[in-house]
C-alpha cells in the first residue's frame, strides 16, 4: 500500500482526527499537508526542519 492508496488512508486518518467540521473550501488544504508527509514519509526527521526553511526570509 505504498501508492495512492497509502496517500487516501493518510488523508482520511489527518480529516477523522481533526476534531472540527473539514469543508469543501479547505479541503485542499488537508489534501496538500497530507502529500507533504506522504512525500516525506521515509524521511520524518526532515519533516519540521525542510518546513522551517521554508518559512525563512530572503536576505
Amino acid at each position: 500500500m505504498q501508492g495512492i492508496e497509502g496517500f487516501w488512508s493518510q488523508l482520511k486518518r489527518g480529516i477523522f482526527g481533526t476534531p472540527i467540521h473539514v469543508s469543501p473550501q479547505h479541503l485542499w488544504k488537508y489534501a496538500k499537508e497530507a502529500e507533504y508527509r506522504f512525500n516525506r514519509r521515509h524521511r520524518p526527521h526532515t519533516i519540521f526542519s525542510e518546513l522551517v526553511s521554508t518559512f525563512q526570509p530572503l536576505i
